[in-house]
């Protein structure tokens, strides 16, 4: 006994820790605020079944029985016993426990034990890994962890663990027979992504059962006398066995066979209703149009075609929406709660109800009752005046934020407009937010439009030692093609010295790159160790693969649409097309032949990051330029040629030491200044993103395009700026670079795309040039197909001049369609 309150304890040697059942505690507590407050903390724990339990809180507890009172620490958590003593409890009072005589031994008294009587049950998992495609239904075995008695017959129930580890995967309650400890498992995914469960997941509990005899159907219960009749026409080449089943599919769905009236072929489950307003249907067969009214139908037409032309979407009705208000518990609340009170109820009216009632609790003086609907007085601040907005119910509001944002009338536009659209005839508690959320779900704008603050990852520093350690290669152009059939630039570019090499080139082949590649900068300056190139189809060609296996060289590439990796070529890119644009013709054709003097400026130009010139780091001197030659350098004596080669080895030795001071400290400034503007959160594996990929299509125009592309799956992450993706449906994988990736919010499962308008031109009646030569465009869909006015685009049939245009037969003038 806890207080008042007999509480009836289950002694667990597996347990830890000791429990008390919430609602046992609340019962405990109720009146008295200041008895057993709880302090909160943040534990969670597994039961043997594989829920998850939150602890609501920690207090002590005096437990009584019979004339002893212990205290003791519990939790209090939503278990299905009344409190749970577990290993804490008995460590503390010493107890023992005697399972031949059902007795618990605590501080030297004695104390009965009552047997526990449940059903015996224990988990089961899935004994391989499940794939399930979207949407589908598989059938896949599972394993029985027994950890009491055997029995032969059990019903599995499904866990909650599914859907908490993020699977949208519902699991059948099934009979089974437990021989051989494997059980048939039905799982359905429901949602429209491919998903994997894990071996060795728990997945339900399989109970103990009774099996009891089938019962038939009664006898007492007589079938319907039509449906005894239609039962007897479709039995009658029919075996007993097929009579059978026919009998139990009529028994088992005679309301679709057979409506409340007794009207055979009729059934009222599925009900639809045509809304013609305060009209009569209209149902009318072709028939001949006198003359003299032609025109006057004509006119009709036009006047009316305008009006027909902008569709408008029917709002809710008074009765929908009292319908839906009272159906939603809040606002329910809130209606009876103005219903019963004139003036603002007190806090304490609304303290134990949830943060939606007590906001609109705050908002009582604006909440009004019209017609039995819940109305929110909202004064507009830009026209001075007072509307009444009404009160959406949950049932009504994905279907306002389709038309809000999704419909053609909405535009897909931003979170601000989108609001202000809502609010000017509706209102609910956290607008804003879902608002947002519906915005940030939406697979057309996450398609369309960038996010507010792209991702950027930290820079990573390329990091070299010495000359030649990392060359890296680009192409650049096109240019006009040259009188040499020059047409392209292939740069090659240092990482150590900033030395750079440029060659015209008629073409982008990896042969021609390959070829320049080997005789013109290997033949000269040596095997580089790392070769850094994009990806381009020269670069990635088996020649030039199979070149960089005969050197041994280390072959590297940049992300996909990446070319910050590359940065060094293409900088270098840039500042050669400024140098050679500074001196070729208007023509632009001679522009190979300054390429040569555009590499001895840059060359002989110090380089900000090491701090000397190119020349210097690969001859180990500077090179006479036509401004060192403009005065004379003073007399010295010439060094022999060993002095020479000693003091040319030891002014390289200390221009690297210095050059690698310098790039140690500019790299770590422009990392510095770099992560400045870092910005995003990494990805974990599994996680679903969209990926930027600005692939211009020939014939759409790329302002039009969307250029996100997904969803795709983090399969692993590589380093802080590569990840490796995999398209949902796809088995290729691929990786691409932090920058190029948003996270994907998985739109609601209810949520439809909007199908976009057709707008048809108005049927023009042709005028007559003169008797017996009249004309009619017959556009009208005579095949009675109303949907295909919706699903297709009217196409004009291309006129071919010099052919006869082949008219209608006259016989349809008379004819009206509708």
């Amino acid at each position: 006994m806890i207080g008042q309150e007999n509480v009836r304890f289950l002694v667990d040697t597996g347990s830890t820790i000791s429990l008390l059942n919430l609602e046992m505690y609340s019962s405990i507590t109720e009146g008295k605020p200041g008895l057993y407050p709880l302090s909160k903390n943040n534990l969670q724990f597994e039961t043997v079944s594989g829920e998850i339990i939150t602890s609501l809180g920690t207090t002590s507890v005096d437990i009584k029985v019979g004339v002893h009172v212990f205290t003791q620490q519990v939790v209090v958590a939503d278990i299905p016993e009344s409190g749970i003593l577990g290993v804490d409890f008995l460590d503390k009072f010493g107890a023992q426990m005697d399972f031949k005589k059902k007795t618990i031994y605590i501080d030297g008294n004695a104390f009965h034990l009552s047997s526990d009587t449940r059903k015996l049950c224990c988990k089961v998992s899935l004994s391989k890994d499940t794939y399930i495609p979207p949407n589908s239904e598989i059938i896949t075995t599972g394993k029985i962890r027994f950890r009491g008695d055997w029995f032969p017959e059990g019903q599995i129930e499904p866990l909650g663990s599914l859907l908490r580890q993020n699977y949208s995967v519902l699991m059948a309650r099934t009979l089974v027979n437990t021989v051989g400890n494997c059980v048939p498992i039905r799982l359905m995914n429901i949602s429209d992504e491919p998903c994997t469960i894990p071996r060795g997941m728990g997945v339900g509990l399989v109970h103990t059962v009774q099996i009891c005899q089938q019962l038939n159907r009664s006898s007492d219960t007589p079938r319907d006398p039509l449906l005894q009749s239609l039962l007897e026409e479709a039995c009658v080449d029919l075996d007993d066995e097929q009579k059978q089943k026919v009998e139990k599919l009529l028994d088992k769905y005679s309301d679709i066979f057979l409506d409340k009236g007794g009207k055979l072929g009729r059934t009222d489950i599925l009900q639809h209703v045509i809304d013609t307003g305060d009209s009569p249907p209209i149902k009318l067969r072709p028939y001949r149009l006198p003359i003299h009214k032609r025109d006057e139908i004509d006119r009709q037409v036009q006047d009316i075609y305008p009006k027909v032309s902008s569709i408008q979407i029917q709002g809710f009705t008074a009765q929908e929406v009292l319908e839906a208000q009272r159906a939603d518990s809040e606002l329910e609340f809130v209606i009876a709660m103005l219903k019963s009170h004139v003036e603002k109820p007190p806090f304490s009216h609304v303290s134990g109800q949830s943060s939606v009632i007590k906001a609109y609790w705050n908002m009582w003086e604006q909440l009004e009752l019209v017609d039995d609907v819940l109305y929110r007085k909202w004064f507009r601040l830009e026209t001075d005046e007072i509307s009444r907005l009404v009160m959406a119910p949950k049932k009504l509001r994905q279907k306002i934020l389709t038309l809000a944002h999704d419909d053609v009338s909405g535009g897909h536009l931003g979170i601000t407009k989108t609001v202000q659209k809502v609010r000017q005839r509706f209102y609910w508690v956290n607008l804003q937010s879902d608002v947002t959320d519906w915005i940030k779900s939406c697979p057309i704008c996450c398609a369309r439009k960038n996010p507010p603050r792209k991702n950027r990852a930290e820079m990573e520093n390329i990091r070299v030692g010495e000359p030649l350690e990392r060359v890296a290669m680009d192409i650049t152009g096109p240019f006009p093609i040259t009188k040499f059939k020059n047409r392209y630039v292939l740069v090659l570019m240092d990482y150590f010295t900033k030395w750079v090499e440029a060659y015209p080139i008629p073409d982008m082949g990896s042969c021609t790159v390959a070829r320049y590649f080997c005789k013109e900068f290997i033949s000269r300056f040596g095997v580089p160790r790392i070769f850094l190139s994009d990806q381009g189809p020269c670069f990635e060609a088996r020649l030039f693969q199979q070149l960089c296996d005969l050197f041994g060289i280390h072959k590297t590439r940049t992300s996909s649409y990446h070319p910050m990796t590359d940065g060094l070529v293409e900088k270098m890119n840039h500042t050669l097309k400024n140098v050679i644009a500074s001196y070729i013709d208007e023509g632009q054709t001679d522009w190979d032949e300054w390429l040569p003097f555009a590499l001895m400026a840059i060359r002989s130009s110090v380089q900000e990051t090491t701090g000397m010139t190119p020349n210097k780091l690969m001859f180990g001197r500077e090179i006479n330029i036509p401004l060192t030659l403009l005065h004379e350098p003073l007399p010295s004596s010439p060094p022999s040629h060993i002095e020479y080669i000693g003091k040319l080895q030891d002014n390289i030795n200390k221009a690297y030491d210095i050059v690698r001071g310098h790039m140690k400290t500019q790299q770590k400034r422009q990392k510095v200044n770099y992560d400045l503007k870092q910005s995003g959160k990494p990805y974990k594996e599994n996680d679903l993103v969209w990926l930027f990929t600005p692939r211009k299509k020939k014939g759409l125009s790329p302002k039009l395009q969307k250029f996100w592309v997904g969803p795709y799956r983090i399969v692993k992450k590589l380093s802080d700026a590569n990840y490796m993706i995999q398209l949902e449906g796809s088995l290729a994988k691929r990786i691409v670079h932090y920058n190029r990736l948003k996270i994907y919010v998985t739109p609601h499962p209810d949520r439809t795309l909007v199908k976009k308008p057709i707008i048809i031109s108005p049927p023009q009646r042709p005028l007559s040039s003169g008797e017996g030569s009249e004309t009619e465009d017959m556009s009208n869909d005579e095949s009675g197909n109303e949907e295909g006015v919706f699903d297709q685009q009217p196409q004009t049939p291309p006129s071919i001049p010099g052919r006869r245009r082949r008219l209608p037969p006259r016989r349809f003038r008379d004819y009206v369609f509708y």
